[in-house]
Order: structure tokens, then sequence, then C-alpha cells
């Protein structure tokens, strides 16, 4: 009986070298589909699954061979290393009931076996489940061979790559006789969904992108990590999800499974995945200086290492795991001995970042000091990679580095982006004098300083003040007759650079009408840096957007994503541009644009809000798609979100996100009728002290106040809207203001509703645009204006907005077709707010009389159809059908119908 059938309940036919089964299997429907139909295929005798170690072989084959089970045995044969040389040695367990002397004859052995797998198979078809496929010995080898096509088994092989496995078996699929299936790690969204299966519950999205990393999309790698982390403590379940609170250990069964398998290579052969180990990555030039050609040939075909197609040819180890693994295990002699063997074949000027950070490092970890400028650059480029513990290792590793200025701007910028503003500031202002000789590095110093400041409590004057100071100084030392200062040093003008900083400080306090003249000279200027045209559109559509230029900011973002292309661009700087964007849409209503930008689709959306842009690393992903949530009105993805975010967030808030985040939170409970845990982080809120910047007071505003009136203080959350509303129109801000009269609007205020249609104008967005309608509804009774902000409101995402509006609209519909339409959108969108509102999980809930007429209904079986068979009268089947509907939220039997099928 096969492994399946033992699993079911069956009889165990033979236990040696039966797989285990895996703990979780998801995904992988194509794949297993493949396996199902190549061994269903009369004319192909099975499939061959091929996959680095660890990539699930196994428990796909498992999954696919379960419809099997009953009617097919299966045969496990499984290689070894250690007994690849032994012959029948996969077989051994099946051959040990033949007579001894069979074994000496090749025919009569393979006739013994044929007979024998004959009789255990009782008429069901034979499955012959070949693992490890490139460790079986030879003459296991022919007997699956001959077996297969001889047509009396199917075969599933599987094999670490097709290369390594029997001339055989590479011959069955040159000739067309077994299907070849790849088999991929998984992607980063698989990975997450695999995680959440074998934790039971959801994980945070830094901590799937922190795994996956390590594992590369490993499943064995997942699995095994995980569960480390897990018993170690740093993987933990908070608030519903599961998060990494502190860094990874790697000790156990996955350092022995990783060990194991590296041990199997010879001497220079893991002296490569040595250096490739401490090194992180070596241009292919200097590998190929250090090793024998056929050493790396093997260690790329086996997927060990990879060669990156870049300029030069960059390369790597597979897995971050093994790298961690080795550089434990190696000792620092030997460590010592293969940097100096490294430092002989490349130089420390030439060699490409990732190169550099690597080598850096390991240079540290030997004792060796670094050269100033390479230990500078090394910084440079770990706070653009996010590693700031990285920038301040280089930094700090060279003597006296507070005497040197250049270094203690990287150092500053780390201290900031890891949270520890007074260390920066302290930094920063021991070697502000000392760099008034170069002017350019004076203004950069002044513009990370003033960063720093005004995230400081009490010393926004002084943030001022140094804006000022940049100013001054910039102005007095001569300009071109651009407008910008040249400091005869080739960058670019450094009068933009205070542009940029007096633009940013003013988006930060929310003076957004108040952006300098000159922000559209930078945007505009092509002879600029693209980075700092990028900054400058970031900026500039961010004012636009808020202050009733909405399609202007549009088109300015429309070319902001086609810039973030550009392959020469940072990953801080891609991230900025791309968080912006975000909040743009935000800002203009637009919610499913923004949430198009987080897709992982996109390939970049969700990694770059992840990577912690603006909110800390590990969290701007989870808070940006809570935040969107939100506004949706959807509490249960929202907390999804959200409540991982929190936690990293009480951790760390180098941005001062978390009101935002608390206040949806409050908002998203208070949704879900949990008014105990909603007032729970109201009070959290309350006893934040530190003011944040402009857009997330806002957002913490517009959230704190709906959550307010949700709990019974709809009165006071509605003074404060408006309120904040007239603050905002004071600033210019229109769009703001529209946002917060449009919440004062939804929760019944007339007087919200008279102030947008006289105050707030169209081109302050799409938001302001359902607003309007929504309140010419409201002020006209007007159903078909409530059914146009209900058809905007959905078309954008916001299923709450959709479905007030729709619901308003349907008893103030002026003709039948408004009423239907409305109630059918009404309906629609009530289904999406909540996880228990799908019409699946409705349905369950019905009794199970209504459970059979909804779906006799479904069917097209007229009311009086059903009245015969359950003898009733129509009308009294009319009657049941239109509670169900009612409990359904669906309008029609067509709709019902096509939403049960």
């Amino acid at each position: 009986m096969s492994p399946i059938g033992l699993m079911r309940g069956g009889h165990l036919g033979s236990p040696v070298g039966l797989p285990a089964p895996a703990n979780v299997f998801v995904g992988r429907e194509r794949e297993i589909e493949e396996v199902r139909s190549a061994l269903q295929d009369n004319l192909q005798v099975g499939a061959m699954v091929v996959g680095e170690p660890g990539v699930g072989k196994t428990a796909l084959a498992l999954e696919a061979l379960k419809t099997f089970d009953g009617n097919h045995h299966i045969v496990p044969v499984r290689g070894s290393a250690i007994s690849a040389n032994v012959p029948y040695a996969a077989l051994g367990y099946l051959l040990s009931e033949l007579p001894e002397h069979v074994l000496d004859h090749p025919v009569l052995a393979m006739q013994g076996l044929s007979r024998l797998l004959t009789e255990q198979a009782g008429g069901r078809i034979l499955v012959l489940l070949v693992e490890n496929a490139h460790d079986l010995d030879p003459m296991s080898v022919m007997a699956v061979t001959q077996l297969a096509v001889s047509g009396q088994a199917k075969v599933l092989i599987l094999a670490r790559e097709l290369t390594g496995a029997a001339e055989e078996f590479i011959r069955l699929w040159a000739d067309g006789h077994v299907r070849r299936i790849d088999l991929a790690p998984f992607t980063l969204e698989e990975s997450g969904g695999y995680l959440s299966a074998l934790l039971g519950g959801r994980v945070a999205r830094a901590a799937v992108a922190n795994l996956h990393s390590h594992t590369s999309g490993s499943p064995g790698f997942l699995r095994m990590l995980a569960s480390e982390q897990r018993h170690a403590g740093t993987l933990v379940e908070q608030d519903g999800s599961w998060d990494l609170v502190a860094p990874l250990v790697r000790s156990g069964e996955i350092a022995e499974v990783i060990r194991a398998r590296l041990n199997r290579y010879g001497p220079e052969q893991r002296r490569i995945i040595e250096l490739l180990a401490f090194a992180v990555e070596l241009p292919l030039a200097a590998l190929q200086r250090l090793a024998a050609p056929e050493d790396l040939d093997v260690l790329e075909e086996h997927g060990v290492m990879r060669v990156l197609a870049t300029s030069p040819p960059i390369v790597r180890l597979q897995n971050q795991l093994s790298a961690d693994t080795v550089r434990e295990s190696v000792p620092p002699a030997r460590s010592r001995e293969l940097r100096e063997a490294v430092a002989a074949t490349i130089d420390f000027n030439a060699i490409p970042g990732g190169t550099l950070m690597g080598f850096a490092s390991w240079s540290i970890d030997c004792g060796v000091e670094l050269p100033p400028e390479a230990a500078l650059r090394a910084a440079q480029l770990a706070n653009r990679l996010y590693d700031h513990a990285g920038a301040l290792r280089f930094v700090r590793s060279v003597p006296d580095h507070r005497k040197r200025p250049e270094m203690v701007l990287q150092e500053a910028n780390a201290l900031r982006s890891l949270g520890e503003l007074n260390a920066a500031a302290e930094a920063l202002e021991s070697v502000l004098e000392a760099a008034r000789g170069n002017l350019r590095l004076w203004t950069l110093l002044c513009v990370e300083r003033h960063r720093v400041l005004r995230r400081l409590p009490g010393r926004a004057a002084e943030a001022r003040a140094v804006i000022e100071q940049l100013k001054a100084a910039i102005g007095h030392s001569g300009e071109d007759t651009a407008g910008g200062t040249t400091n005869n040093d080739g960058g670019p003008p450094l009068r933009w650079e205070a542009v940029l900083i007096e633009a940013e400080y003013a988006t930060f306090e929310g003076r957004h009408a108040q952006l300098p003249r000159e922000l559209e000279n930078i945007y505009g200027d092509e002879t600029l840096p693209l980075g700092m045209r990028l900054y400058a559109g970031c900026l500039l559509a961010e004012g636009w957007s808020l202050t009733g230029r909405s399609e202007d900011a549009l088109a300015v973002v429309a070319w902001l994503e086609t810039g973030t292309a550009n392959p020469d661009l940072s990953p801080t700087l891609r991230d900025t541009v791309l968080v912006r964007v975000f909040e743009i849409y935000f800002n203009c209503g637009l919610w499913q644009r923004a949430a198009d930008l987080l897709s992982p689709r996109r390939g970049t959306g969700i990694a770059s809000l992840a990577r912690g842009a603006g909110a800390g690393a590990g969290t701007g992903g989870d808070l940006a798609a809570g935040l969107l949530h939100a506004s949706c009105g959807r509490p249960d993805e929202a907390l999804d979100h959200l409540l991982p975010a929190l936690g990293k967030l009480r951790r760390r808030d180098p941005a001062g996100a978390k009101p935002a985040a608390l206040a949806a939170a409050a908002y998203c409970s208070a949704l879900q009728g949990d008014t105990a845990r909603a007032r729970y982080y109201l009070g959290e809120l309350g006893a934040v002290g530190e003011q944040p910047p402009w857009n997330i007071s806002v957002v913490a505003a517009y959230f704190r106040l709906t959550a307010q009136a949700q709990l019974g203080g709809r009165d006071a959350a509605l003074t404060d809207l408006k309120r904040l509303a007239h603050e905002a129109a004071g600033r210019g801000l229109v769009a703001h203001s529209a946002l917060f009269l449009t919440a004062a609007a939804r929760l019944g205020d007339r007087e919200a509703a008279v102030v947008i249609l006289d105050r707030v104008p169209e081109t302050a967005g799409q938001l302001a645009r359902t607003g309007r309608l929504f309140a010419a509804g409201m002020l006209n009774n007007d159903g078909a204006a409530w059914l146009q902000a209900a058809q905007l409101a959905r078309g954008d995402g916001n299923e709450l907005f959709a479905y007030e509006a729709a619901s308003a609209a349907q008893s103030a519909a002026p003709d039948p077709l408004t009423a239907r339409q409305a109630r059918e959108l009404a309906n629609t969108s009530f289904r999406r707010l909540r996880r228990h509102h799908d019409l699946h999980r409705s349905f369950e809930t019905l009794s199970s009389f209504e459970q059979e007429l909804t779906v006799a209904a479904a069917r097209g079986h007229s009311s009086v159809e059903l009245g015969e068979q359950l003898n009733l009268s129509p009308r009294t089947v009319d009657w049941h059908l239109g509670k169900i509907y009612s409990k359904l939220h669906v309008s029609s039997r067509t709709e019902l119908a096509e939403l049960l099928a």
C-alpha cells in the first residue's frame, strides 16, 4: 500500500524508505495537475520533477498522488549517497524477499522483482516514486527504467537537476517518455501563504520578507527556519499576527542540514563556498582567479551559487542561510587566510558596491582597519540600502571618525533612521564648524541637522533657524544666471538643496500652500540629476494634490512612476518616491490606485513600502495597507495589517507614525463592534506626547474622530471634524478640508454638506467629487446624486462609503431603475465590508429549508414550481425568498445564481 494509503488508514506494504508527509501543503496547483496529467497519459510513462533540495519535490509528489490512492499501488524507491554504488540498494527492501542466488543474475532479478510487484499491486496500477534520483545506484536505475518502458509501471522521478540524473532517466525525458516539471522556489507571496498555513495564523509582511530572503523561498528551509525561530522566541504571535521581534537565530536542525549538504563537496569547492559566505558576493573575474573553472561549474549546476547577469558579473551563494551557517562554523584564523586571498585579487577603489560592503564587513571582523575612503563609501551604500546598523559599523571602524565631517554625515543619517535623534544631533553639532570650508558638505550637514531637529520635541525653532542660515550662507556665496549656486565643484546648484529642504519642511508642517516657487524650476530642469528632479516632483505633486490641483498633481505622478523604473536610482530614493506617490493617491481619494501600488504584481510597491521608507524598518507596507483598508471601511483586512505594524511601531517609531496606526486600529475595532479594544487604542493614542508630521496628524485625527463617533461621541466628533476642516481650509488644504467635511456629512451633518457644496471645488480630487455628490443627495434628497456618489466610491474601492451612499439612494430613488441599481450596489458593497458578510459564509447561517430553497431558486425554478414542490403558495415562496435575499444581501435570483456559481 502506498504512503498515501497509510495516511488514510490503509495497510502498510513496506515501512522502508517511506517519505514522511509534509506538515502543510499550499499552492502548486499547476504543478500538481501536470504530475497527475503525466501519470494518466497513455503516451507517457510518468513525470520527472526537477528542483533544488528543499524545494518541495516530495511534498508535491505525495499531494499529487493522493487522488490515485485506491486504484494505484505506490512503491517508494529512494536513492542515497551512501549506497549509490551498492547494486539494488534502493530496491533492497523488495528484493530481500527473493532467493539470494537470483540477485546474481540481472535477468532473474528483474523477473522476480516484476512478479513481486505485480502480486503486491493486486491489479492496481503500479507507480514507482523515485526520490533522490541522482543518488540511485545503477542497477536500481536499470530496473526502474525497464519496468517503465515495458509498461508494467508508471514512474514519478524526483531529481535535484537533470544533468545529475542517470543517463537512462535523461533518455526517458529526451525521448518524450516522461514529462519534465521544473519546481521553482516559492515567490514572496507563496512564502507568505505557506508560513500562514504552517503557523496557523497571519504572518506580518516584514517577517515573511525576512524569512523568504534568508531561505530564497525554499519550502524546506522555510519550515525549519520558522520552526526554529518560534522555539527560540524570535517569532511570536502578537495581536493575532506572527512577527519577528529579534534577530534570527540559526542552530539546531537547519544548521545540521546545511552542513551535511555542503560536506558533500570537495575541499576546493568548500573553499569557494567559504569565500562567498564571508564576502557575500564577488566579481566573477576575481573568483575565477581564486578557483578552478570546473569547481565553479559544479557549484553553479547544483544551485549552490548563482552568477548574476550584471556588469561586471557577480557571484553569490544561492541561499543566505548557507552563508550564515558557514560563517559561524569557520575558525577565525581560516577566515583571515581566506580574506587575504581575496584582498590580493581585488582593489577597494574599483570593486562594485555590494562587494565592497561585504568585504568591508569581513575586514572589520578580521581586525583589519579599513581605508577611510572605503569605509565612507561602504557607509554611504549601506544607508542607501537601509542597512543603517552596517553604516554605523563602517563609519565607527575608522579611528577619530568624528574629525571627518563626511563620516559624521553618514553616521547621523544612520542614527536618525534608527530613531536615535539626540545622538544624531550631537554628532552633527560637533562638526559643523569644521565643515565650513566645504560649502557643499556643510549644506548637506545642515540639511541632515534640520531633519533631526524638527523631530525633536521643543527644537522646532532651531530647525527653522537652520534653513534660514542655509539660505543666507548659500546666497552670499555667489549665484549663476539660473539662480543656483555653482560652488565650482561640478555638482548641482547648491541653492536647489536649500529650496528642497525648505519645501520638505513646509510639507512636514502642513504648509503645502507655501511651497517655494522655485520648486517647479527644479522639477522642470532636465540638466539636473534625475533624483533631485524626482524629489522636487514628489513635493510639488503632494502640494498640488492638497491645494485643489489634483489633475496637475496626477500628471506629475505619472512622470514620477515612470522615473522609478530607472535602474540607476538608489533603493532609498525609489522608495521615497513610491511612498509619496501612495500618499498622493490617498490624498486624492484614489484608493484603488493606491491599492494597485501595493499589489505584489507591481513588483515594487510592497517591497518598497515594507522596507520602511518613512515608517520604520519593516513597517511601511503593513501600515500603508492597513490605513488603506481602514479608509475603505474594511476593518478585518485593515487590522490584519495594522496590528503587525503597531507591534513594530511600539518598539521603534523613527518617523512618528504610531498615532495614525493607533487611531485607525481604534476605528476598525469600533466598526467590528469591539468597543473595549477601540477605547484601549484611543487611550494609548492619548498618551502619545510627540507631535507627528502634518500628514500623520491628519490621518490620526480623521480616524480618531470617526472612531469616537462610532463609540457614541457623535456630537463631539462632528464639532471637531468641522473645526479641523475649517483649519485645513485656512491653510489652503482643500483636500484635507474635504476629508473632514465629508466624514461629517456621512455622519448626517447637514451643515457640513452645505459647506462642501459652497467651498470644496471638484478640482480637489476624487474624494471631493464624491463628497459633493453625497452632499447634494443629502441636501436635496436626491437619490440619483447619492447613487452617483456610491458608484464613484465603489469604483475607487471605498466599500463603506459606497454602501452608505447606495443605502441612502434606495429610499430617495426617483424611479425603479435607480432604486434597483442602488439596492444592487449596496448589497455588493455590504458583502465586501466584513469577512462574515461573504455570501458563502452567510449561506451557512441559513436553515436547511432556506438553503434548499435558495439553491432551487438559483437553479431557475419559478415560485410556482417551488410552491408545488413544497406545498406552499407562490406568495409564501416569494416571502421566504425575500427573507433569504435580505439575509444574504442579494437583489434577485439572477444575482443569486451568479454568486452561488
